[in-house]
């Protein structure tokens, strides 16, 4: 599930027209192979022609345990938006540097 929504959003921000075009590189590239998700973001690089680094925009969301949590508070014509990490359970195995924070 966090995969195809990272993928959903991918395809927003790139454009339906580029991250279509990146999936195709990607399959050529990759037939009859094997890959990892690095193949995939370079894939993309080719096609946004190093004008984006998906590699590291990407990372910045793969590599994090749990999924953010975004509340919105709605006062009167005032909106709020907060985000955080949530954790279903907060033990000790899924703790990062950060989770302690929490």
């Amino acid at each position: 599930l966090k995969g195809a929504s990272l993928l959903l959003m991918l395809k927003h921000y790139l454009t339906k027209d580029v991250f279509q075009a990146g999936i195709e590189v990607y399959l050529h590239n990759h037939k009859y192979g094997s890959a990892r998700s690095d193949d995939l973001w370079d894939s993309m690089n080719e096609i946004t022609n190093g004008t984006l680094d998906v590699k590291k925009l990407m990372k910045t969301w793969i590599l994090h345990k749990g999924f953010p949590l975004v509340t919105v508070i709605r006062k009167g014509k005032i909106i709020s938006v907060q985000q955080e990490k949530f954790l279903y359970r907060l033990e000790p195995e899924n703790w990062t540097s950060d989770a302690r924070l929490l």
